[in-house]
C-alpha cells in the first residue's frame, strides 16, 4: 500500500514537470496563432479597403462617360437640327450658305468632341486620386498604384451626306443643256467610343506589417453603356447609361 502511494505521488511530480516544460510551448502557440489572425485581419481590411477604392475610382469613369454620352447627344442633336433644316429649305439654299452650314454645324461638334475628350483625358488621374483618398483612410502611411490606365479614345460615328440637285430653285442652267453639278456635304452624326479598348480601374497595394508583405489587387469598369446607342436613344436612357461592376483583374491583362 505504501509502495502504491509513493509511485502516485511520483507520478503527480512527472506531470508538473511536463506541465512547467509544455507551458512556453502553449505560449508559443498561442503567441503564433494570435500574430497570423492579427495578419489575416490586416490582409482582409488591405483587400476590402482596395475593392472599396477602386469601385470608386471605376465609378468616377463611369459618371466621365455618362457625361461623354450626353455631350454625345448634343452632337447628334446638331446632326438632327441641320438635317431637319435642308429637308424644308434645301432647295433654297445656295451653294456657299449650305457649305457654311455644314461648316458651322461641324464646328459645333468638334467643340464638343473636345470638351469630351478632355474629359476622358483627365478621367483617370482625378479617378486615381479618389481611390487613394479613400486608400489613405486606412492606409495613410501607403498608396495605391495604377496597374490598369488605357486611354478613352473617341472615333468619328457614321456620317450622312446632303445632296443637292437645286440651288436657288433652278435644276438646270438657262440653256436647258447642262445639269448644275450635285453637290455633296457629309456630317457626322454622332461619335462612338473606341470598341477595341475597355475603360476600366485596376490598382495593386502593398503594406508591411509585422515584417511581413501583404498585398491586395481589385479591378472594376464601366459596363451596359454606350457612347453612341445612347445619342440615338436616349429615352431608353436606362439601358444606355453606363454602370460600375467590380470584375476579375484577368478582365485587363490583355490590354496592358
Amino acid at each position: 500500500m505504501q509502495l502504491l502511494k509513493k509511485t502516485k505521488k511520483g507520478e503527480r511530480g512527472q506531470v508538473v514537470v511536463f506541465f512547467i516544460l509544455i507551458i512556453p510551448i502553449l505560449m508559443l502557440l498561442l503567441v503564433t496563432t494570435v500574430q497570423f489572425s492579427k495578419l489575416v485581419f490586416e490582409k482582409i481590411r488591405l483587400q476590402e479597403t482596395t475593392d472599396r477604392a477602386v469601385y470608386a475610382g471605376a465609378g468616377y469613369l463611369t459618371e466621365v462617360l455618362n457625361q461623354m454620352a450626353l455631350l454625345n447627344w448634343k452632337v447628334h442633336q446638331l446632326f438632327l437640327d441641320r438635317k431637319e433644316d435642308f429637308l424644308k429649305n434645301g432647295s433654297r439654299k445656295t451653294e456657299k450658305e449650305a457649305r457654311n452650314q455644314i461648316q458651322k454645324t461641324l464646328k459645333d461638334q468638334e467643340a464638343l468632341l473636345s470638351e469630351m475628350e478632355e474629359l476622358g483625358q483627365t478621367a483617370y488621374p482625378k479617378a486615381y486620386q479618389i481611390a487613394n483618398r479613400i486608400f489613405h483612410e486606412e492606409f495613410p502611411q501607403s498608396n495605391l498604384t495604377q496597374v490598369f490606365q488605357p486611354p478613352i479614345v473617341l472615333k468619328d460615328g457614321p456620317q450622312e451626306t446632303f445632296y443637292f440637285d437645286r440651288i436657288n430653285g433652278v435644276m438646270v442652267n438657262p440653256t436647258g443643256h447642262e445639269r448644275i453639278p450635285r453637290v455633296s456635304l457629309p456630317l457626322r452624326m454622332a461619335f462612338v467610343k473606341d470598341p477595341s479598348t475597355i475603360v476600366g480601374f485596376s490598382a495593386s497595394a502593398e503594406v508591411k506589417k509585422q515584417g511581413h508583405a501583404l498585398k491586395a489587387l481589385s479591378a472594376a469598369e464601366p459596363y451596359g453603356g454606350s457612347l453612341w446607342r445612347f445619342a440615338l436613344s436616349p429615352e431608353k436612357s436606362d439601358a444606355l447609361f453606363y454602370r460600375t461592376a467590380r470584375v476579375p483583374v484577368e478582365t485587363f491583362y490583355d490590354q496592358k
